[in-house]
């Protein structure tokens, strides 16, 4: 069980390290949601060098002081998790929320263990200030779930997901709460770490909780696609005259409904440098170019719903340029939070209510 445990301790080290990786490559570019992109990155980083010291721990079989660096340091990551997992939501939930001289009491439980453990002088119980730090952050993220998804309205189609990120990780922390009281028991039952059955469920599901993650990070449109979103540039009079250009060969030609039309092919025609006319649609609209172009199918599908209720759904599909139904859905759910079929039923509502008005007004 020993070496299961440190397999899996590594494992999860190891993949909380290549996301992390990931968000902190995100974090230096020129972002416009810079702080919950920095905190989730920072998160990452925690959890991957708490269950690395873990595995080092089991390896070794001793715990606390004795077990070196990575047992003076496993207890300050601990506490450090709380913190920044519940001001990312915060930040996810306020984007003009800024990180203020009041913000760092929430670092203190962290910086009392690390000087108690660095100076080897005990006041506070290690495992006892975890437990309350741990209960008193699930309770603090249960309360603010009480205002429901529509805090995270500015993320669109991931409101409901990271809603239940939200719940997920109250109870998770709560869940955390009870297995680290049964590690105690068993390290007071002199079972250690390598002998825990409750350290070793514990390991089971953090691995599942940071594969659920990362799946979720995969997909496409993934929740966390807002992080990545540029940070707005003051576009040039030509970077106008490119967009202008673009506009009028995409729209005249009706090139969205090309699926795999590249954007060389279209700043060919144009006489431009594919990566200049990518830098003027970034700088003009926002988005990427594949993300304008889906903007635009979107669009047509939209239209398509509204004129022509009677049109099947997968010659909508087709005509505005999807070519999978899965992506047709992920990407009009993205935009309008909500699927083709269910904007088709509320449009289609709302003009029966329309005429059914216009016939009752008195000449």
């Amino acid at each position: 069980m020993p070496m299961l445990m440190q397999n899996i301790g590594y494992a999860v080290s190891f993949t909380c390290l290549l996301f992390a990786l990931h968000l902190l490559r995100a974090c230096t570019k020129p972002i416009r949601h810079r702080l919950p992109c920095v905190l989730l990155c920072s998160l990452f980083f925690v959890f991957a060098f708490q269950y690395g010291f873990l595995s080092l721990m089991l390896a070794n079989g001793k715990i606390g002081l004795s077990a070196g660096f990575p047992g003076l340091m496993r207890p300050v990551l601990a506490l450090l998790i709380c913190p920044l997992m519940f001001l990312y939501f915060v930040a996810a939930s306020d984007w003009d929320f800024k990180l203020r001289p009041i913000h760092t009491l929430h670092l203190i439980p962290a910086l009392i263990i690390g000087a108690q453990m660095f100076s080897g002088v005990f006041i506070f119980n290690v495992d006892l200030a975890i437990i309350i730090v741990f209960s008193a952050y699930a309770v603090a993220l249960l309360w603010r779930a009480r205002r429901g998804p529509t805090q995270f309205e500015l993320l669109g189609a991931s409101k409901d997901k990271h809603y239940f990120a939200l719940i997920g990780s109250a109870a998770l922390l709560a869940l955390s709460v009870c297995i680290e009281g049964f590690v105690i028991f068993d390290i007071a039952s002199g079972r250690g770490l390598t002998g825990s059955l409750s350290l070793l469920i514990n390991l089971c599901m953090d691995l599942c909780v940071i594969a659920i993650v990362l799946s979720a990070a995969l997909q496409r449109p993934s929740p966390f696609d807002w992080l990545y979103t540029p940070a707005p540039q003051t576009p040039s009079q030509d970077d106008k005259a490119n967009v202008t250009a673009f506009e009028n060969l995409v729209q005249t030609e009706r090139l969205y409904a090309q699926e795999n039309l590249g954007l060389g092919t279209i700043a060919k025609r144009l006489n431009l440098s594919r990566r200049r006319l990518s830098e003027s649609i970034n700088r003009v609209y926002g988005e990427s170019y594949s993300a304008h172009m889906n903007g635009l199918r979107v669009n047509a599908a939209k239209t398509l719903l509204s004129a022509h209720p009677e049109m099947a759904m997968i010659d909508i599909m087709y005509d505005a340029g999807f070519w999978s139904k899965s992506s047709f859905n992920k990407e009009f759910r993205a935009r309008e939070n909500m699927s083709p079929s269910d904007y088709q039923t509320q449009t289609h509502t709302q003009t029966q209510a329309q005429n059914t008005g216009t016939q009752k007004r008195p000449s």
